[in-house]
């Protein structure tokens, strides 16, 4: 069986009815029903397919071979500033290490200096970046990875936009 054909029949749990895959239409956007008939799977460009499959669930996004699905993601992370470094130089080097880690950052928001309810490791405050990103899933692991080793952050945190 073909490996487009099987990661098609495990995307949907459609019938075979008539000879051909209906149900499709709507994900694909053509009649692969008719096209069946003729002995060949439709060919569908995974551009277009990949549009649709944004609102897919993971678990059925991951069975699609080669797809890579860019997801929005907000990053609140805490600064320590009691280092030589200004806010600039802090917020260019949180970017490009989320960019290394292969997110693309949209948007980068400064919320403030705001001080904690309880001092945390010796610090009574933290300057507080808000940061808009896309990225594949697995790239907020490799993400907090990088950023846990780093001592200017002091905590993060992550969301799907």
């Amino acid at each position: 069986m073909n490996i487009e054909r099987q990661s098609l029949i495990r995307l949907s749990s459609t019938k075979r009815m008539e000879g051909g895959l209906h149900g499709f239409g709507e994900i694909l956007g053509t009649n692969v029903g008719a096209k069946e008939k003729n002995g060949g799977l439709a060919h569908f460009r995974l551009a277009k397919y990949a549009q649709k499959v944004q609102t897919m669930p993971p678990q059925r996004a991951r069975r699609i071979p080669n797809l890579r699905i860019m997801r929005k993601y907000e990053a609140l992370i805490v600064l320590n500033m009691k280092g030589a470094e200004t806010l600039d130089e802090l917020t260019a080097a949180i970017s490009e290490k989320l960019k290394e880690a292969g997110a693309n950052v949209t948007e980068v928001t400064n919320v403030g200096r705001r001080e904690f309810a309880y001092e945390s490791n010796h610090m009574k405050s933290g300057q507080y970046m808000l940061f808009a990103f896309e990225a594949e899933p697995q790239t907020i692991r490799a993400a907090r990875e990088a950023l846990a080793i780093d001592e200017r952050v002091h905590y993060q945190y992550y969301r799907v936009k």
